[in-house]
């Protein structure tokens, strides 16, 4: 195995651990529909600073939460991890192609890991 695969693994992982302790303290909306429903809720106290897409989402479900991100004016990626391993970091069974964040920190670190250049070693 290359390092950089190696460091890609480290980094799905890191992505996992970040959205397992997201999901704990109570800062996830998991779900496209649920994500969707509390962007154009607009300024509740739980607002959504990121939204994470699932690295194999439809194009359908890419393309409405990409659209609402967008016209909300909210940040929105696609990350490394599958809709299975989303919904496995935070602790839901079956598959989540959306998940919203709550908490601008952990958006930002979460971010940040996403961003990071795949051959950049530990942080």
């Amino acid at each position: 195995m290359s390092e950089i695969e190696l460091n890609e693994i480290l980094r799905k992982r890191r992505l996992g651990s970040l959205l397992g302790l997201a999901r704990k303290a109570g800062k996830v909306i998991a779900g496209t529909e649920r994500v969707r429903e509390e962007i154009r809720s607009g300024g509740n106290p739980g607002k959504i600073c990121l939204v994470l897409l699932a690295a194999d989402s439809s194009a359908n479900t890419r393309k409405r939460v990409v659209n609402c991100c967008s016209y909300y004016h909210k940040a929105c990626l696609v990350c490394d991890l599958d809709t299975d391993s989303m919904g496995t970091a935070i602790g839901k069974a079956g598959s989540i192609s959306a998940v919203g964040i709550t908490d601008q920190g952990l958006a930002e670190a979460l971010a940040r890991l996403i961003n990071a250049p795949a051959n950049q070693g530990k942080e």
